[in-house]
């Protein structure tokens, strides 16, 4: 468990999966992030049974401090240890709980554990189309734009740019 302000983050627990399972099938929730494509519940379980395995990829579910449910996920994908750098992305899934400060919070509690326990050197982080908040949040802990691909994106019936940004161990 790695605590922070108002959540904590935890690896991914059986209870989880149900939750999960109806975030990724909101279509809201699914284009915050990329293009949304409906999962069966059976593509779901065998997903969920193995992201835990996958040496270059970690899954945190967020919890909220009060109660301990989950309210969102952080996860650091392609992590590349001889190159020292990885991609996060996280949401707060629960709508209710936007807004106060809970995506700071984790995002904050993933860059300690990329510098801290993967050694890693670079995080970067992909925002699809205009995405105010992300861009806020990201820049406020220190991620700087690096690239924008221009209409790589096809979500929600339109195409979208998808800005690039990162963030260094200091």
């Amino acid at each position: 468990m790695i605590e922070g302000g108002s959540v904590f983050l935890t690896t991914l627990l059986p209870g989880d999966a149900r939750v999960l399972f109806e975030w990724a099938n909101d279509p809201v929730l699914a284009r915050s992030h990329g293009p949304f494509r409906p999962v069966d519940e059976t593509a779901h379980q065998a997903w969920f049974e193995v992201v835990g395995q996958d040496q270059g990829k970690v899954v945190f579910a967020i919890r909220d401090k009060e109660d301990g449910r989950p309210v969102g996920w952080l996860q650091i994908a392609n992590i590349q240890p001889v190159f020292r750098s990885a991609e996060m992305s996280l949401l707060i899934a629960d709508l209710a709980e936007r807004q106060k400060g809970k995506g700071g919070d984790a995002l904050e509690q993933g860059l300690r554990f990329c510098w801290r326990e993967l050694n890693l050197e670079r995080v970067t982080s992909f925002i699809f189309g205009d995405n105010p908040a992300a861009r806020a949040l990201l820049t406020k802990f220190g991620f700087q734009d690096e690239a924008c691909l221009r209409r790589a994106a096809f979500i929600g019936g339109r195409w979208h740019d998808i800005t690039i940004l990162a963030a260094f161990h200091e």
